[in-house]
């Protein structure tokens, strides 16, 4: 299982790497993403597609495809852990704490192109977490390179 952040599947309406990176694995694994980072995704895409002189509809539709392997999470899903992600990212980029809060409610990594979910980040997160009731990350935070130079942060939560 992996939470894929909003680039991800921007990357692959834009190329072909992370679109095949997406296909094989959707196979393999279960893939999900807040409803955040469709909304963001489908807002940017538009953006950075006119400016590339792409059609913005044929965008808009692969964009729409994905979502049948990269399945939507919703708030009620992620929501409890807001506070807890928000801390952890609050110094970066506060927008990011919805894909925090789902890796963090799904126990799952997050696959992102995004430094705001660096290795530091995420383990001054680690502390205030560990003072929750409901979570706590088992101490281990990296980074690993996968396919398409993405970044795969392992997030880890136990239950207490």
């Amino acid at each position: 299982m992996l939470v894929v952040d909003a680039n991800i599947p921007i990357r692959a309406v834009l190329g072909v790497r992370v679109r095949s990176l997406i296909v094989k694995c959707g196979g393999v694994v279960d893939l999900f993403a807040p409803d955040s980072a469709w909304a963001e995704a489908r807002e940017r895409l538009p953006l950075i597609l006119r400016k590339r002189g792409v059609p913005v509809e044929a965008g808009a539709l692969l964009l729409n495809s994905l979502e049948e392997i990269i399945q939507p999470v919703e708030f009620e899903t992620y929501g409890s852990f807001e506070l807890a992600a928000r801390t952890c990212v609050a110094s970066r980029d506060p927008g990011d704490w919805p894909v925090l809060a789902t890796a963090l409610a799904l126990r799952s990594p997050i696959w992102t192109e995004d430094n705001d979910f660096s290795e530091r980040v995420l383990r001054r997160g680690r502390r205030i977490e560990s003072s929750c009731s409901s979570a706590r990350r088992d101490g281990r935070s990296r980074l690993r390179s996968a396919g398409a130079n993405a970044r795969i942060s392992a997030v880890r939560v136990l239950s207490e």
